[in-house]
């Protein structure tokens, strides 16, 4: 695995070094499984990136500073956060996962100045390699294996799509359709702004928020909590490795 040199790296880093001893049965050097670079050296991910923004990500972070702009959103507010989380993110996800899927269809040349490359559609080289000739390099690791049952149970019930607590989004949606309005969006209206459902579904979520939370009813509205950098570390030698990358940049 190859990354930028980033902070929030450190962790992934470990758990994949971990993981990939944990197969072997041994220890294994760093650079054996992990290998950091510059940002230059991962040009192809960020040109992919830029690309992903382009077709996909620029208008909602248009939409955004546009919200920011009018007044209708300031992140210090609980009741603007919560409803952005849930009209917006899942549109947001929407047009992320659209973006990959039709990305994974488009076939991948080949390339003339390097023979090791793949080319083919990756939708197909990724799930069925044997169709292309090539072969599946992942590895699969057991279930029940320590070192994953620990980071399991660290985690808990932690849901990765999730983007609020249960509780909280339950209560918004149910909201949202109390005021006639479905629970989620595809951000596909071509009505101007001031006429799109999510705009209009917005404003009226934030302010029920707004009533909830002045009211000191229940439930409890909340956001998650911040993870702290102390409840998961790194290994020390994991630590290490990171400092002497960023020292020879």
């Amino acid at each position: 695995m190859r990354s930028d040199k980033g902070v929030e790296t450190v962790v992934l880093a470990d758990c994949h070094l971990a993981l990939r001893e944990a197969l072997a049965g041994e220890e294994l050097s760093f650079d054996a499984c992990f290998w950091y670079t510059t940002s230059k050296g991962n040009n192809t991910i960020e040109q992919w990136w830029a690309q992903q923004s382009k077709a996909a990500l620029n208008r909602w972070r248009d939409w955004c500073i546009q919200l920011r702009n009018a007044g209708s959103y300031t992140h210090s507010r609980l009741a603007d956060r919560l409803a952005f989380f849930v009209v917006y993110l899942p549109i947001i996800a929407d047009a992320v996962l659209q973006f990959v899927q039709t990305w994974n269809a488009h076939s991948i040349r080949k390339n003339g100045a390097d023979n090791t490359a793949v080319s083919g559609i990756p939708e197909i080289l990724y799930n069925y390699p044997e169709l292309t000739g090539h072969r599946q390099h992942s590895l699969a690791i057991d279930p029940d294996n320590a070192t994953l049952s620990e980071w399991k149970a660290y985690v808990g019930d932690f849901d990765l799509d999730s983007y609020l607590p249960h509780l909280t989004r339950e209560w918004c949606e149910a909201k949202l359709v109390s005021g006639g309005y479905p629970p989620r969006f595809n951000g596909g209206e071509h009505e101007p702004v001031e006429g799109k459902v999510h705009v209009q579904a917005y404003q009226y979520l934030r302010e029920e928020i707004t009533q909830h939370l002045s009211s000191g009813q229940e439930p409890v509205l909340t956001e998650f909590e911040k993870p702290s950098q102390d409840d998961f570390r790194p290994r020390d030698r994991t630590i290490e490795v990171f400092r002497q990358a960023n020292e020879n940049l």
